[in-house]
């Protein structure tokens, strides 16, 4: 039989652990073999039935361990019952040490913690502040304290053979630490105006916040610090040099600090100047208005505008422009500058020079002929005003392209007369020659018509009414008598003849006119001075021949009986009386009435008489005389006696009846 036993039971981790087999009888041999449950921790070799084996390997835990015999001659193999070996952790150990104490604020302290036995494996924690890993015993924390008094100890974790334990505590002292500040500028020299970046570098970076920037004793402006650093833009900074300064005011951890100073060169901004008169061309006495821009546009100051070398005028600047307006400038071109003084920012400058050009002023003329129209020979006065009115010089009057004549422009104008103008239509232009300040023009042409001289004509006949083919004479009389051409003789629409002006006179004698009234006009043609015109109307007659027949009712008549004797007229458009006589004697008068006019008169005396009609005529009919014989018999008696005729004595078949003659062989 085997019997195991241990010791140390229990024992700590990496102690050595001796177990002891014992095998019945002491007198066995061989060697017993030594397992922790399945696992074989060795084996010992039996001397006086005694085997042990020393081993350090166990692990924490509890472990079944068991001795094995192996038979050998004689004896059988054995298994002992298990031993608990129980093997419990090491006992640990720490000590914390600080590499640095005291330290300064924000300063790296290497805080190390020694863990005994140095085959510790696990972490340390140092109060809070950080875990470290042990390696070969040991732990190290680097940290940045803050300033003040801090009791630090480190506690170990232990491991899977090794407890846990913590070391004393140690104070570890930090003070305030000594910050500095580097400064710099983003641009030095910088120009006035110019944004410049001031930038303070803290030491240390960890330091917190605000950095004050100064130019001297002035304060500049305050920025907050960021992961050690601090900014500030400037662009007020006047021309010149300034000494700027970064005071940091320090923090809990970290004491104040200022930078040496910085030098900073502010130079003047260099300007520009442009220089635009307008308008460009001006006419004379035209304002111009010269404008400078400067550059930058936030200079201030003034400008001097210069013709040439001769000062215009100088003007203050109001947001980097200037004007002057000017109304001086003589005729010719102009080297236009403008000279900007400059200010504390800026440089003083002066542009390039612009030619203005200062032409003459122009000019415009109307031309009016009065009157218009105006008639031949008749003086026309022709006013040309010239704009402007300050305007002298000579002002030609033009008729198309023929010159008229020219006169002196006095307050802007100027008046010529002519009379010359010949009948027609006239383009009429005054040109105005333009003196030392005024530029030459020509007016619009106006068109004046100088009319033909009124003319008239008179019209007079040799004769109010004639007969046929009697020659009548028409004489036309044209005023002027200076016209010249010819006459037409118009009866009516119908000419009747054309005669030549010759002293104002032309003259037609004309004989075939027909019988009727006649309505003569002359009408005058007109020549290239004097209009045409027409006469008043004159009235010819030209009579007709009449005719008369004349006869009496009863023919024969008694001595006892009333006659009525009957003149007709031809034409029967005849008008007036007719005068019936018989010899010196009137027998009456009688009106015509379609051609016909009677008159009755008392029986006559027995006999033959001889009776005419005479027809005065009238405005369109000539005279005519009738005559007859109206014989006036006596009345006829109861007897009845032959008629002898002739010497023979013979008898006639006549009677005489009432005293007349009665033809028998005329009787039914």
């Amino acid at each position: 039989m085997v019997t195991l036993s241990s010791s140390p039971n229990p024992a700590t981790e990496g102690a050595a652990v001796t177990f002891t087999a014992k095998v019945l009888p002491a007198s066995a041999s061989g060697s017993v073999q030594f397992n922790d449950g399945a696992t074989s921790l060795g084996s010992g070799t039996l001397s006086g039935g005694t085997a042990t084996l020393t081993t350090s390997s166990l692990s924490v835990g509890v472990h079944n361990v068991t001795a094995v015999y192996a038979a050998t001659a004689g004896n059988a193999a054995a298994t002992s019952p298990p031993v608990t070996q129980s093997v419990v952790k090491s006992a640990s150990s720490v000590t914390l040490s600080s590499g640095t104490n005291p330290s300064t604020a924000g300063q790296s302290v290497a805080l190390t913690a020694t863990v005994t036995p140095n085959t510790s494996t696990g972490t340390v924690n140092f109060s809070g502040l950080g875990v470290a890993t042990v390696s070969a015993g040991v732990a190290t924390l680097a940290y940045a304290f803050p300033a003040g008094s801090f009791t630090i100890t480190a506690s170990y974790s232990g491991d899977s053979n090794n407890s846990g334990s913590t070391s004393a505590a140690i104070t570890q002292t930090v003070g305030k630490g000594t910050a500095s500040v580097a400064l710099s500028s983003s641009v030095n020299p910088s120009a006035v105006g110019q944004p410049t970046v001031f930038s303070a570098r803290i030491t240390p970076s960890s330091a917190t916040g605000v950095v004050q920037f100064l130019d001297g004793t002035t304060v500049l402006g305050t920025a907050p610090l960021s992961s050690g650093q601090a900014s500030l833009t400037v662009s007020a900074l006047a021309a010149g040099t300034h000494s700027i300064t970064a005071a940091y005011a320090g923090d809990s951890n970290n004491t104040a600090a200022t930078s040496s100073a910085v030098a900073q060169s502010v130079n003047k901004t260099t300007s520009s100047v442009t220089v635009a008169p307008s308008p460009n061309p001006s006419v004379l006495g035209q304002p111009v208005t010269i404008t400078a821009k400067i550059t930058p546009a936030s200079a201030t100051g003034s400008v001097q505008f210069l013709d040439g070398s001769n000062a215009l005028g100088t003007v203050p600047l109001s947001g980097g422009t200037a004007a002057l307006t000017t109304s001086t400038l003589a005729l010719g071109t102009h080297s236009i500058t403008a000279a900007y003084s400059g200010d504390g920012g800026n440089t003083a400058s002066t542009s390039a020079a612009v030619s203005q050009t200062v032409n003459k002023v122009p000019t415009s003329v109307a031309v009016s002929p009065k009157p218009n129209p105006s008639a031949l020979g008749q003086s026309v006065s022709m006013v040309a005003t010239v704009t402007p009115g300050s305007a002298t010089g000579t002002m030609n009057f033009l008729d198309g392209a023929t010159s008229l004549g020219s006169e002196t422009v006095s307050s802007g104008s100027a008046t010529f007369a002519t009379s010359s103008l010949a009948a027609g239509t006239h383009a009429i232009t005054a040109s105005y020659s333009g003196d030392s300040n005024n530029a030459a023009s020509t007016s619009a042409p106006v068109t004046q018509t100088v009319a033909k001289q009124a003319s008239s004509v008179t019209l007079a006949s040799s004769a109010a009414t004639s007969n046929p083919q009697q020659s009548v004479t028409f004489t036309a009389t044209v005023t002027p008598n200076t016209a010249t051409g010819s006459v037409q003789f118009l009866d009516g629409s119908s000419v009747i003849g054309t005669a030549t002006l010759a002293a104002g006179v032309a003259t037609l004698a004309i004989a075939t006119l027909a019988s009727g009234a006649h309505s003569v006009t002359a009408s005058y043609g007109g020549d290239a001075n004097n209009a045409a015109s027409t006469s008043a109307p004159v009235a010819l007659t030209v009579k007709t021949a009449s005719s008369l027949a004349l006869k009496s009712v009863p023919n024969p008549s008694l001595s006892t009986q009333s006659v009525t004797f009957t003149a007709t007229v031809t034409p029967s458009t005849a008008t007036g009386s007719i005068q019936f006589a018989e010899g010196a004697t009137v027998l009456g008068t009688g009106t015509l009435s379609g051609g016909v006019a009677s008159v009755s008169v008392s029986p006559l005396a027995v006999g033959a008489h001889t009776i005419t009609a005479t027809y005065a005529g009238d405005a369109k009919n000539l005279g005519s005389t009738a005559s007859m014989v109206h014989t006036v018999s006596v009345p006829a008696t109861t007897t009845t006696k032959p008629i002898v005729v002739g010497g023979g004595g013979g008898i006639l078949n006549k009677e005489v009846v009432d005293n007349n003659i009665i033809d028998k062989t005329k009787l039914p």
